[in-house]
This record gives structure tokens, sequence and C-alpha cells, in this order.
């Protein structure tokens, strides 16, 4: 149980980490000074501004330096092991993310959480208050 959830902490805590801190940002403002002009720019951007996108890498990475993942017991496939890491990292940090979301931050007409919009009416019923 301690393994579990001191992987499901540790890559949860590298996707906030790249995602939304601070001491992060000139990196972050690095790679968007560069997402038209190069794919390492456009993909270093989305990797550094999802912190699903990075726990996934992270938790490959972790597997991938012998890290022992929660999912050892169940897979011995090394290359499976590795790939199932990174996903079971994103999706816990999925469900950390949305339950943090859900439960704490003001609510948003749209459902993503990104305060975008989702119809007409919906623009219309918030001038009216």
């Amino acid at each position: 149980m301690m393994e579990f959830l001191f992987w499901v902490l540790t890559v949860y805590g590298i996707g906030v980490l790249m995602a939304y801190s601070t001491i992060m940002e000139p990196i972050r403002t690095f790679f968007a000074k560069r997402y038209n002009d190069t794919t390492w720019g456009k993909w270093g951007w989305l990797l550094m501004n999802c912190p699903m996108c990075t726990s996934f890498w992270a938790g490959m990475g972790l597997a991938y330096l012998g890290v022992v993942s929660p999912l050892l017991p169940m897979i011995a496939n090394p290359t499976l092991l590795l790939v199932a890491s990174g996903v079971f990292s994103l999706a816990t940090t999925f469900l950390i993310q949305t339950l943090l979301f859900e439960t704490f931050a003001k609510p948003k007409k749209s459902g993503c959480g990104c305060g975008k919009q989702t119809s007409k009416q919906e623009t219309e019923e918030e001038t009216e208050e």
C-alpha cells in the first residue's frame, strides 16, 4: 500500500510541479516562444501545461529507472510495464485533479473546467446576473 501511495503522490507532484508551479514558469515560457516554430516547442509546451501528460511520462520514467511500480506484481513484461505505469500514472493524476477541482474550485458553466462558454444561452444568463 505504501508503494502505491508513494507512486501516486510522486507522479501527481511531478505533474503539478511542471504544469502549475512558479519555479517552472521560465521553462514553460521557453516552449511558448517556440510553439509555432518547432515541433519540439509545440510538444514541450503541451507537455509542460498538462499535468496528466507530464505524469504519463513521469510514470514511464520512474518505471524505467527502476522505481517499483505498483503494477509490477501484475505485469511481467518490461515494455508493457513501462506503458502500463504511464497510463496508471495518467489515470491517477486525472482522478486527483478531477476530485480536487470538483470539490474545491469554483463551479464553472462548462464541464471541462476551462471556463469557456458552452452556449449562447449561458452567456446571456451570466450577463443578466
